[in-house]
């Protein structure tokens, strides 16, 4: 951009850590007392790099579903 190289891949990976810590604050607040949760399912667009940065921050197991089950 004017003359300039940006990295996406530096951006994106910003918001997916960002979108990551929101989650993991939220489950955290929410389901603070009551945690008996054996697997979290990420589904839709997204959902597979989201999974790289939520892992480290969330107790329990979450799994992206495969891309071609993720469908209607």
């Amino acid at each position: 951009m004017r003359g300039k190289s940006i990295r996406f891949g530096d951006i994106r990976d910003q918001v997916f850590e960002q979108l990551a810590g929101t989650i993991a604050g939220e489950i955290d607040r929410l389901w603070a007392d009551d945690w008996d949760i054996d697997l979290i399912v990420l589904t839709g667009g997204g959902s597979r790099e989201l999974a790289r940065h939520l892992k480290p921050l969330i107790d329990g197991n979450v799994v992206p579903l495969e891309p071609h089950l993720d469908s209607d």
